[in-house]
């Protein structure tokens, strides 16, 4: 099956808030998803959330960045990355409710 959808993720020294917002795309109610996650050069523990959910789903994949390089940057490694038809970004501070990808599907 192809992926329809990439959810890219930049993620720096997240960790406050990216188990609840990897668990929001865990939870869609759209199943058809990859989501990358790009680790720029975190000082925290967000690289080791992010690698729990890679253990939890094979649909979750990292980037790690050796320098950080900011959002954006991130983001077009994430786009690079990406195997979906469509691209949808969640920031790594945010939630997503469990009908997002489903509704901005359709």
């Amino acid at each position: 099956m192809n992926v329809e959808t990439t959810v890219i993720t930049p993620i720096y020294n997240s960790e406050d808030f990216l188990e609840e917002t990897l668990q929001s795309i865990l939870d869609q109610t759209y199943t058809n998803w990859e989501s990358i996650l790009i680790n720029d050069n975190s000082t925290d523990g967000s690289l080791e959330i992010a690698q729990r959910f890679t253990q939890l789903d094979s649909r979750f994949k990292i980037i790690n960045k050796s320098e950080s390089g900011g959002a954006a940057k991130a983001r077009n490694s994430g786009i690079e990355a990406a195997k979906g038809r469509f691209i949808a970004f969640l920031d790594s501070d945010d939630i997503w409710l469990p009908e997002k990808l489903n509704e901005q599907i359709s």
